[in-house]
């Protein structure tokens, strides 16, 4: 180091005042793998964090508003802008758009079907809302009534209630896990305000989906405008970004009405 480095070290030290330099600090102890502490009284009842998740599915009963998806498959990515209308956990409607505002594909969850009107190819195929159906047309392990838990500003949940509850040191979160045969759910929360950051999907101790919610509006109920969903097994990452929403509107059940456009046939997945 320059001899003119350390003579100016003690002045660039004392024109730092007490709030930057307690910054720099912690960014320094973050750095060498330091540790954040719980907060004083750190309490790990489980039950105060299912009762603010149950609190927002009363405040949310749907949501609608426009999306912007960026997927990234095996190392290609597609962007696409959606529209959208959910009411968990029954209901999810998803309008895939051309560049020119034209309807590309329209996926449909009614609760006990899912279908896929493609309109540029002409074909309507519909069968069970199960997880291999919803993988197969968006490319995540997830069910329909997951998505539409998580495109309506909330969490889905292994269990209601119960579970364990820890402090993570090394993120500076509070951690829920909630096990129910052989799945396990890991939610990470912000414990200023409670608002649920990070949930991850285990099955026999392998992860199977990982999202994670960020840039929380201000008000409230507060909603994650931004989502990021990963699979690691086949190695695919979706961005979704909240561009603009309706906070509980009046959805028309013919929204999600699961019928063919007159002249096409019905195909089965």
């Amino acid at each position: 180091m320059p001899k003119t480095l350390f003579r100016l070290l003690p002045l660039l030290l004392h024109a730092l005042n007490r709030k930057y330099f307690a910054l720099i600090s912690v960014c320094f102890l973050l750095a060498c793998g330091g540790h954040i502490p719980a907060p004083k009284g750190f309490n790990t009842d489980a039950d105060r964090y299912h009762q603010v998740l149950n609190q927002r599915q009363e405040q949310i009963k749907s949501l609608s508003g426009e999306l912007s998806v960026e997927l990234w498959d095996h190392g290609k990515r597609v962007v696409v802008r959606q529209l959208f209308a959910s009411s968990a956990p029954s209901k999810l409607r998803l309008d895939t758009l051309t560049p020119f505002e034209q309807p590309l594909a329209t996926v449909i969850y009614n609760g006990q079907l899912l279908a896929l009107h493609d309109h540029e190819a002409k074909r309507f195929i519909m069968g069970e809302a199960n997880r291999t159906h919803f993988e197969r047309l968006t490319r995540l392990r997830l069910l329909p009534s997951e998505m539409s838990y998580l495109l309506s500003g909330q969490l889905p949940r292994l269990l209601s209630s119960g579970g364990q509850v820890k402090w993570d040191s090394k993120r500076g979160r509070s951690v829920l896990t909630l096990d129910k045969d052989s799945r396990r759910q890991v939610i990470t929360f912000d414990e200023r305000d409670l608002s649920p950051r990070m949930t991850e999907l285990y099955e026999n101790n392998q992860l199977i989906v990982r999202v994670r919610l960020t840039d929380y509006t201000q008000e409230e109920p507060k909603l994650p405008r931004r989502l990021k969903i990963e699979i690691p097994q086949n190695k695919t990452v979706v961005n979704t970004s909240l561009k603009d929403f309706t906070l509980n509107p009046e959805l028309p059940d013919i929204a999600f009405e699961i019928q063919a456009p007159a002249g096409l046939s019905i195909e089965s997945f």
